[in-house]
């Protein structure tokens, strides 16, 4: 029960401790991917429980903005995992996308956006 991650200067993951109701940050381990030549992505584990969610994103998730430029920001994504903790993974991740949407309006977005989610089971 251990998730082994490399990160290639992506945001920290997310790490939901169901047990504990508190979130972890797992801090990326080294710069930014193709930005330098010969860096070593090391391998980083940690152990995981049943009951923990793990959010993996990227940059365009908490830095949209809406019109008048404020940043949608990482405190309404841990909020939003939160404070939904008993909804299924897929659903959180389309509250996220929905929330998001409703925060910049009118406005588009202006970088991409990826989300994967992971539920450990019991």
């Amino acid at each position: 029960r251990s998730l082994a991650y490399a990160s290639g200067g992506h945001p920290p993951l997310l790490v939901f401790r169901g047990e504990k109701n508190e979130i972890i940050d797992l801090p990326a381990q080294a710069t930014f991917l193709g930005f330098f030549d010969g860096v070593d992505f090391p391998t980083s584990h940690f152990p995981v429980q049943g009951g923990d969610r793990i959010l993996f994103y990227t940059d365009g998730l908490f830095e949209s903005h809406n019109e008048p430029g404020e940043q949608y920001g990482m405190q309404r994504v841990t909020k939003l995992v939160e404070s939904n903790r008993d909804k299924g993974i897929q659903s959180l991740v389309d509250m996220l996308f929905d929330d998001l949407g409703r925060f910049i309006a009118p406005a588009t977005l202006d970088d991409d956006i990826t989300v994967v989610g992971l539920d450990i089971l019991p």
